[in-house]
């Protein structure tokens, strides 16, 4: 729902970051595979998860989304 109200407000060309203090799929890539399956108009750019046991601080998930 996040995802689906904010892209709203982009511009063709416009990017939007998506991002969580969670390391879990279900509430990542899983969100954001689902958006962009509904959503053709988009594409996503790029994408990252920062883990606790690799990083040494909190997890975070991070997608940089384009409008088409």
């Amino acid at each position: 729902e996040i995802l689906q109200r904010y892209s709203a407000m982009l511009k063709p060309k416009g990017k939007m970051v998506y991002a969580t203090c969670s390391i879990l799929k279900r509430e990542n890539e899983d969100q954001v595979a689902a958006f962009l399956k509904k959503n053709e108009d988009f594409k996503l750019v790029s994408e990252k998860r920062i883990l606790p046991h690799v990083e040494g601080f909190d997890g975070f998930y991070m997608a940089l989304i384009e409008k088409k």
